[in-house]
């Protein structure tokens, strides 16, 4: 079922709902209630694609089982190799990222040429996919022509556009390059039931009484590896603070479950709210 849309939308944007239909999918404009024709066979796609394809190595094992697994199969190698950049993965990139493209987005420039805002509700495995980064026959990015904004379902939006913001409501808050104490492995494990419940009783314990620390001790004793310290987010968040104003930016020790829980029994992370 598909909701009606708030008529207060803006008019630079368009919110377009794909559903997965069996080895079919469909597209809505939601903003009108309008059901495009039905965009392509899945399987014929992948079918097509597997001629069109020349460096990708991957189409057989991709379009093997039922064809509504095809996408599926696609979407995740896709999602894996963006995470993973490489000269013979951005090969398969550059390729995938075209196909879909041609297969998502291209069938909607009728509707949403001269928009500037995109809002996709994406279905099934479609939600796996940054559309950011699907390709025109250009060889541009869907992200250089539209901001590209994700909504879980038509509610979801409706209630976003009739929220009420306090006048004193804060930009941002941003943490970064929290320090994570070393945990030594190894040493007094836990190697028996008797020793594992006794460890969870104790852990427990502690918890109750706020420290926070006997986690960590507790996961050392079970033989886990520390967390390892992430210097880039500081650099990344003090870059946010240069380009969002009134940024409250908060830093290595600072970073912790304490602090955060202050934040939020005080109602100071109220100021924040989206």
């Amino acid at each position: 079922a598909y909701g009606r849309l708030n008529p207060k939308r803006k008019d630079d944007e368009i919110l377009f709902e794909y559903a997965i239909t069996g080895n079919n999918y469909d597209g809505y404009l939601a903003s009108t209630s309008t059901l495009l024709p039905q965009i392509e066979k899945l399987g014929s796609v992948i079918s097509k694609s597997e001629n069109d394809q020349r460096g990708i190595k991957i189409t057989k094992s991709l379009i093997q089982g039922k064809p509504e697994n095809y996408l599926e199969n696609l979407v995740r190698y896709y999602h894996s190799i963006l995470a993973n950049p490489s000269i013979e993965n951005d090969i398969a990139i550059n390729e995938i990222g075209r196909s879909l493209y041609d297969l998502l987005i291209k069938p909607l420039l009728p509707v949403i040429n001269g928009k500037k805002n995109l809002l996709i509700i994406p279905d099934g495995p479609l939600s796996l996919i940054p559309f950011e980064t699907l390709i025109d026959e250009n060889g541009d990015y869907l992200i250089e022509k539209f901001n590209v904004h994700y909504i879980q379902s038509i509610a979801v939006a409706n209630l976003l556009r009739e929220r009420k913001y306090e006048g004193e409501r804060q930009p941002m808050l941003a943490f970064g390059g929290a320090i994570y104490d070393q945990v030594l492995n190894g040493q007094n494990t836990i190697e028996t039931d008797v020793q594992l419940s006794e460890l969870t009783v104790n852990t427990l314990t502690l918890l109750d009484q706020g420290n926070v620390r006997s986690a960590s001790e507790a996961l050392g004793k079970l033989g886990y590896g520390s967390w390892s310290n992430l210097p880039g987010t500081k650099v990344e968040v003090e870059a946010i603070n240069t380009i969002v104003k009134n940024t409250n930016v908060v830093l290595g020790r600072d970073v912790n479950e304490s602090n955060i829980k202050k934040m939020s029994a005080s109602g100071e992370l109220g100021n924040y709210k989206v």
